[in-house]
């Protein structure tokens, strides 16, 4: 079957998506969607758009069921979320045309929100037709996951991790999802909202299952690590063993943290954060005890940031961490030096 071939291609006006969006029947599978991520600017631009009576990109929908009781047909958005959801916000009130995303600054629209537009601004707003594409409930959900797939690939809209979220659902990635999920993170500031929102934590949490898999003997690209979603997609049987010994093993540096509270600005940045995880796991493979290290790792991330001088014994190390810091973060071989070299540092 040809998804072309049971697709319909009409024009409905903004009135029309937003009175189906806010009935609940045009919705977001978050199964393979990502979060809403646009900036500012990006929604601002989108309204201006529409009220100089540009066209936008069109919207797919696919057709899921129908209300018995009602006739209503329900849609999921497979492309067109975040315009539909920037519409709702503007209508709503909670979107104001400040010049940040604004191409024309003297237009009478700057710098009002939907309700202080003049009435001929609303009426060609809700008039404004979007070309929709609405794809047929014969489709299968399979195929809808390709489209969807395909039509993100051809641009910058998803990143690889937003991609890897719509094509597996399987053990590996709700592994990392559990990762992820832990208060750890936000107590030590590693990821933004932005990341977040992004799914960078998801993939970060990923190279960490990967490490305690394997160690350095993978890299930590995009192709590695989709190497790791499809062969555990459907049965992964160290899932348990691994995320006990992740969870184990950020505990730990919790413990760091706890005795250096300094120690966290160095979590923020993820190539510390990695190192400091790899060290870790190590010494908690060994055996050996958590009590000093917190200090010891503030003291050498204080001369990695030149925030102190190091002394004479470590100056050639910091330069070298320093050096593999800034190039190449995913390497293994940089990656391996680095955790070296905090084994040298710490004498283990």
């Amino acid at each position: 079957m040809k998804v072309i071939e049971n697709t319909a291609v009409e024009s409905r006006p903004i009135k029309w998506i937003l009175d189906e969006f806010r009935k609940g029947n045009l919705y977001i599978d978050d199964s393979f969607q990502r979060n809403y991520v646009w900036l500012n600017k990006d929604r601002i631009s989108l309204i201006e758009t529409v009220l100089l009576g540009y066209s936008i990109p069109e919207i797919y929908l696919w057709e899921t069921d129908t209300n018995a009781k009602t006739g209503d047909t329900r849609y999921s958005i497979i492309d067109g979320q975040q315009r539909i959801r920037t519409i709702n916000q503007f209508v709503d009130g909670n979107l104001k045309l400040t010049d940040s995303g604004l191409e024309f600054k003297k237009a009478d629209y700057r710098g009002k929100e939907f309700d202080s537009l003049i009435d001929s601004h609303k009426k060609d707003f809700w008039s404004y037709k979007v070309s929709v594409r609405f794809v047929n409930k014969n489709v299968g959900r399979d195929d809808i996951i390709k489209m969807f797939l395909r039509l993100n690939k051809t641009s910058n809209a998803l990143n690889p991790q937003e991609l890897r979220h719509a094509e597996f659902h399987g053990q590996f990635i709700s592994a990392s999802f559990e990762i992820a999920s832990l208060p750890h993170w936000r107590e030590w500031g590693t990821f933004t909202d932005l990341e977040i929102r992004r799914m960078s934590d998801i993939q970060f949490a990923s190279t960490l299952i990967i490490y305690i898999r394997s160690g350095f003997e993978d890299e930590t690209t995009q192709s590695s690590i989709n190497k790791f979603y499809d062969l555990l997609n459907e049965k992964y049987p160290d899932k348990k063993h691994d995320i006990t010994a992740t969870i184990k093993t950020l505990d730990d540096i919790r413990k760091y943290t706890a005795e250096s509270p300094a120690l966290k600005s160095a979590l923020q940045k993820k190539t510390h954060a990695y190192t400091i995880f790899t060290l870790t796991n190590h010494l908690m493979n060994i055996k050996h005890p958590t009590s000093g290290i917190g200090k010891t790792l503030e003291a050498w991330y204080e001369w990695h940031d030149k925030k102190a001088a190091p002394p004479n014994e470590f100056k050639d190390l910091v330069a070298e961490y320093r050096r593999l810091t800034a190039e190449g973060v995913q390497k293994k071989a940089n990656r391996q030096k680095r955790f070296e070299i905090l084994c040298t540092y710490l004498k283990v």
